[in-house]
């Protein structure tokens, strides 16, 4: 054969090749002494930070603190042994390795864990045998969560693993998912003492990364294509004493698991929107005495920011009344007359902010009305209150609204003149169109065209006005 696959097959070659149990107990020993001349290489990526929690033996929490610094990264061991207790502490470190006994994680450590590996972190877990099975349950709905139809995996609830042929060596799966079994270094044994065991991986799969060389799963390992949010890295060693033994195979395999894990978790921070209206612009329709219908005005958001950069470029969109008028940071858009309230949305991606700006159009400059009763009110000559007729607001003085149909209730002969009106009007009750959109009616009152003309609860009914002193023709607004 050219090439074995799994620990299974390694163990057959070895036998294979005249190796006895204390051929293997001896490699074992010759490693430990080597361990001074056969240091793991320092780290080839970037350093990372590190967080190590749980409540494994403190001695072991230290020593692997301190292999951890060795191969040159930066490693924090909470003072309580607990994670942080926000997503966002959790995200300042690449890597988190759990060292537990027997206490089980709490369901808010499980969901920030789970949470932290969907945004792109390392997480590494320590299981025991079966005199922690509390803790392993914990554990299990970790990686359940986590794992791409990891439904099912079991973590512990193995009983104590039997070491490969009693040597308390356990036989790593060179084709272990991410290379973990060969990159920086090439593993192919690590010590464990007391190992409980993971149900549910077939000896030859990929996510496998030892085993006792016979049944029993005692390490695994994902990439983040394994797991369901394609974020992330986990490990799972069903052992804490393989992480102070001095074999040179096992700080190796320390150093491959480090590597692997190394996230770059990610918390999106929400962009800041600035919007202001520079200055030195004519916010008035004359110009050089002519009547302007929209003035052009210059609006500036170039003051907006992204604290993290990302995920993606800042877009820029600005919207009055809910409609995009212009786009970018520094848009010149064409405004009518009147009073406008323009908010710009910044965009990162993944999160938006708001600002706003309130500006006013102004028209000074003297015009001569329209020639005619429905052209006598225009954008450069607006109307006043009680004037009409007018088509929109931008046909009435700032801050009045054009009620549209209101003639009768403003003196006029004609039902259908558009006034400019402050207030909604007190007379012309009865009269064609009294109720508006802007002006909506009261039950009993009218005539309304439609449920729209009346107030919220109350229907347009049609003809029903001498039931209520009017005309018949009049439309009514009545309960619905």
């Amino acid at each position: 054969m050219t090439r074995t696959i799994g620990p299974a097959i390694v163990a057959v070659a070895i036998l294979a090749a005249g190796c006895t149990t204390e051929d293997i107990r001896s490699r074992s020993l010759e490693s430990v002494a080597g361990e001074q001349r056969a240091k793991p290489p320092p780290s080839t990526t970037a350093v990372a930070n590190v967080l190590i929690f749980g409540d494994g033996n403190a001695t072991r929490l230290n020593i692997l603190k301190a292999r951890l610094e060795g191969f040159g990264h930066t490693v924090v061991i909470r003072p309580d042994f607990r994670l942080p207790a926000t997503l966002v502490e959790l995200a300042q470190f690449h890597t988190v390795w759990h060292v537990g006994a027997t206490a089980p994680l709490t369901s808010q450590d499980r969901s920030l864990l789970t949470s932290y590996l969907a945004i792109g972190g390392g997480l590494h877990l320590t299981g025991e045998n079966s005199l922690s099975d509390s803790m392993n349950d914990s554990l299990d709905a970790i990686v359940r969560d986590a794992v791409d139809g990891g439904g099912s995996i079991v973590i512990g609830r193995q009983g104590s693993v039997p070491s490969f042929m009693n040597t308390s060596l356990f036989l790593v799966n060179d084709a272990a998912a991410g290379g973990v079994a060969t990159t920086p270094n090439q593993v192919s044994f690590i010590r464990m003492l007391n190992a409980g065991g993971i149900g549910g991986l077939a000896l030859t799969s990929r996510h496998v990364l030892a085993t006792n060389g016979v049944d029993k799963v005692v390490a695994a390992v994902w990439e983040a294509n394994d797991l369901t949010e394609n974020a992330g890295a986990l490990s799972v060693v069903m052992d804490s004493e393989w992480l102070v033994q001095s074999d040179v195979d096992n700080r190796e395999m320390l150093q491959n698991l480090q590597e692997h894990l190394t996230g770059s978790p990610f918390i999106n921070q929400p962009p800041v929107a600035v919007a202001v209206i520079p200055g030195g612009q004519n916010f008035d329709c004359n110009e050089d005495g002519e009547v302007r219908e929209q003035v052009p005005v210059r609006l500036d958001g170039s003051g907006s920011g992204d604290p993290d950069s990302g995920p993606s470029a800042l877009t820029y969109t600005w919207f009055e009344s809910g409609e995009p008028i212009g786009f970018g940071p520094t848009p010149t858009v064409n405004l009518d007359i009147g009073n406008h309230t323009i908010v710009l949305v910044v965009d990162d991606g993944e999160d938006e902010a708001f600002a706003s700006v309130i500006l006013s159009i102004t028209c000074t400059i003297e015009c001569t009305p329209g020639g005619s009763l429905f052209t006598r009110c225009y954008p450069g000559c607006p109307c006043d209150h009680g004037e009409g007729d007018c088509d929109t607001e931008a046909d009435c003085v700032a801050g009045l609204v054009c009620l549209h149909d209101a003639g009768f209730a403003f003196g006029y002969q004609d039902d259908e003149v558009d006034v400019c009106s402050n207030v909604c009007p007190t007379l012309g009750v009865g009269s064609w169109n009294y109720c508006s959109v802007q002006c909506p009616c009261d039950s009993g009152e009218g005539d309304c065209e439609s449920d729209a003309d009346c107030f919220p609860g109350l229907t347009c009914e049609s003809d029903i006005g001498p039931a209520f002193g009017f005309q018949r023709e009049v439309d009514i607004c009545v309960p619905r």
